[in-house]
């Protein structure tokens, strides 16, 4: 009696790896952009947490409390760069001691994060100055922009979002409309 043995051909094992390695050419841009978004997520919310932090600091405190990124003692507006959160009892908006400083998060790469106020047209913000109440002095928007989205004019960009802050200090994530766009405290598709 003839024992058969059960394999593979050559020809069977090729097909089968060029049909996987197609699978896997076709599965990593999808992969990349959701990689993306989730570093998009979590850079707002870290920074939506360090907003809450100052909001309830200030009032429980009854102190201003200010978000920025530092340039030295002084705020200069380059967020990506990171930010500070720290407290301003002398109203000079700089860091005068660093017991005064509370928390600090590290620059987030080639990616832009910026603030701007709700004017039309909007101007850049350098710092968050929450009052004693934990409110802030205008709305505003703070927009996270990938770098590969960054390249060339700006343009409307579905890996780009934001955080909304409203003047009671309250910071939430912005709405997005029927194209997919995320948008800016005015209702504005958001650019990067």
């Amino acid at each position: 009696m003839k024992k058969s043995i059960a394999a593979f051909t050559l020809i069977e094992l090729l097909v089968v790896i060029s049909i996987a390695a197609l699978l896997a050419v076709a599965a990593v841009p999808s992969f990349k952009s959701s990689i993306t978004r989730n570093q998009v997520q979590t850079t707002l919310r870290d920074f939506a947490g360090h907003l809450k932090f100052a909001r309830s600091e200030s009032a429980a405190t009854q102190r201003p409390v200010v978000v920025c990124h530092l340039s030295g003692s002084t705020c200069d507006g380059d967020w990506s760069k990171g930010w500070t959160v720290f407290y301003d009892d002398n109203g000079d908006e700089t860091l005068n001691d660093t017991i005064d400083k509370l928390k600090v998060h590290a620059g987030i790469g080639r990616n832009q994060l910026t603030v701007v106020d709700d004017k039309s047209p909007a101007d850049a913000q350098d710092l968050i100055v929450f009052d004693p109440l934990g409110r802030v002095g205008s709305r505003l928007t703070v927009q996270y922009c990938d770098a590969a989205a960054m390249i060339g004019a700006k343009t409307k960009s579905i890996t780009s979002r934001a955080l909304i802050i409203e003047n009671t200090g309250v910071a939430m994530f912005s709405r997005v409309n029927a194209s997919g766009f995320y948008r800016d405290i005015n209702g504005s598709d958001l650019e990067c």
